[in-house]
């Protein structure tokens, strides 16, 4: 049965010195047992390992044998175990063993943990001993993130503020800004600072612009090197709601259509009058120099502008590249104090390909010889999700054929999404065997007229009976014989 030798009470990295008495010799022996924690200054929920020192200082002959060491929460034996250690090592006159085990800190303030060494004599004799061993938790600096009110160009400051709460100073921090999606856009979204004594706040600004009023997600990452030389990161997440300033001068904003097979679109100006009274003589201008896209008309006035209401100004533009596109709107107007006023703001909006668009194909073509031609029928397909007009289907001039005297143009008209419309067109051989037939498709859709040649081929019977039209049966362009898919140009023109 082991007797318990003696309760050790002490901080972490302190000496204590046990005397152990031998049953024959009647010799003292001492045991030292000495701790140290690291790292010293552990962040909250942080491990660190309490390195135990087992000493043997005496030089009678007294040793004694170390069978167990174990970390626990408390001093009774059923208290919650962190780490241990089995051993039999034996520590003669002057020797000493060094143990390491391992707990977690708490989030905050102290914590306590107690070191048990279960310890044999040589004489036989067997000795329980505890040791307190605190540590304090030194927490990571706090991050907070503010923002100012947007200005009249969109632009904003945000303001990341370093509370160093530790007890030491803490040296190299650094601060990273990361937005989340487009509404706010930094310049530079790095920030440094050589320390920040112990107690002592400092604050980071990013100016930012592009910055669209509501909420916005931020995350803040602190890079910094602790007094004892260990570097530690801390990330935070932030979403503050970012405010608009009191109105000074009628809001901007800007919107796009999607941009059709033509590279067209519709750029929509807002003007938001959030002022108390009405203003009149409005010129509205937009710059196109910063976007990929060429205006057609550049220029919108109003007489009034109602206060409390919004109106929307329409800018037709092409030869659009769908993707971000920033321009310069500029708002002259006369206040109901007979003021002159401009206000300029650069706005960015996002102008996206439509999807699915309209497309028409020839499916199920069919050709047969009859009299001095040869008749192509089918269908005109629309594969895409718009509807088409003005559809027409001809026989475009070609090498080996040319335009029938009459039927070789068909006017399909309108044909809506996901359905077809058949036709049937004629073309007159200029050679015998295989010839080639252009077929010209062409339809209107978001205002542009598309134009696409597809060719086809045909091999005519070598008769002459048959070339001057003797009649031949219909085949299927689709089924691999005779008639065979060579292929299509696009042409597109703006329709009015």
């Amino acid at each position: 049965m082991r007797r318990p030798l003696l309760v050790l009470t002490v901080l972490a990295a302190c000496v204590a010195s046990v005397p152990v008495a031998s049953a024959d010799a009647g010799a003292t022996g001492v045991v030292v047992v000495d701790t140290s924690v690291s790292p010293e200054t552990p962040a909250p929920g942080e491990n660190v390992t309490v390195n135990v020192r087992v000493t043997n200082p005496a030089d009678d002959g007294g040793g004694f044998y170390v069978d167990h060491v174990e970390l626990r929460n408390g001093t009774a034996d059923n208290s919650t175990l962190h780490t241990d250690r089995e051993t039999t090592e034996a520590t003669a006159d002057g020797d000493a063993k060094v143990y390491n085990l391992s707990m977690e800190v708490a989030d905050s303030g102290e914590t306590t943990g107690v070191v048990h060494l279960d310890i044999d004599t040589y004489d036989g004799e067997s000795y329980e001993l505890t040791r307190n061993v605190t540590v304090r938790a030194a927490p990571d600096p706090s991050l907070s993130l503010s923002t100012e009110p947007v200005g009249p160009e969109n632009e904003t400051d945000v303001t990341v503020a370093v509370a160093n709460g530790r007890s030491e100073s803490v040296r190299s921090v650094a601060v990273a800004l990361t937005p989340e999606g487009d509404g706010l856009s930094l310049a530079d979204d790095r920030r440094v600072a050589p320390t920040i004594p112990a107690g002592n706040e400092t604050t980071f600004t990013f100016p930012a612009d592009e910055v669209e009023p509501g909420q916005r997600t931020l995350t803040a990452e602190l890079g910094y090197v602790t007094a004892e030389g260990d570097y530690r990161t801390v990330t935070r997440e932030f979403t503050p709601e970012i405010e608009r300033a009191a109105a000074s001068h009628p809001d901007l904003s800007l919107s796009a259509a999607p941009v059709s097979v033509a590279n067209r679109t519709d750029l929509s100006l807002t003007v938001s009058n959030g002022l108390d009274d009405s203003v009149r003589a409005a010129t509205l201008t937009l710059h196109d120099e910063d976007a990929a896209l060429r205006l057609d008309d550049d220029r919108r006035v109003a007489s009034r502008l109602p206060a409390g209401n919004e109106t929307t100004f329409t800018f037709p533009a092409s030869e659009v590249e769908p993707g971000r596109q920033t321009l310069t709107a500029e708002l002259t107007y006369v206040t109901a104090d007979g003021e002159n006023r401009t206000v300029t703001r650069r706005l960015s909006t996002t102008a996206e390909r439509v999807s699915n668009p309209a497309e028409l194909r020839l499916t199920g073509v069919q050709l047969s010889e009859a009299g001095d031609g040869i008749v192509v029928r089918g269908s005109a397909s629309n594969v895409g999700g718009s509807n088409v007009t003005g559809a027409v289907v001809s026989v475009a001039p070609g090498e080996s054929v040319r335009p029938a005297a009459s039927k070789s143009e068909f006017f399909v008209g309108s044909v809506p999404a996901s359905d077809f419309s058949s036709f049937e067109v004629r073309a007159t051989p200029t050679q015998n065997g295989t010839v080639t037939i252009p077929l010209r498709v062409s339809y209107v859709v978001d205002e542009t007229r598309v134009t696409r040649t597809t060719t086809v081929s045909y091999e005519q019977e070598e008769t002459a009976s048959s070339t001057e039209g003797s009649g031949g049966a219909p085949v299927l362009l689709l089924g691999g014989g005779a008639v065979v898919l060579v292929g299509a140009a696009v042409g597109l023109r703006r329709w009015r």
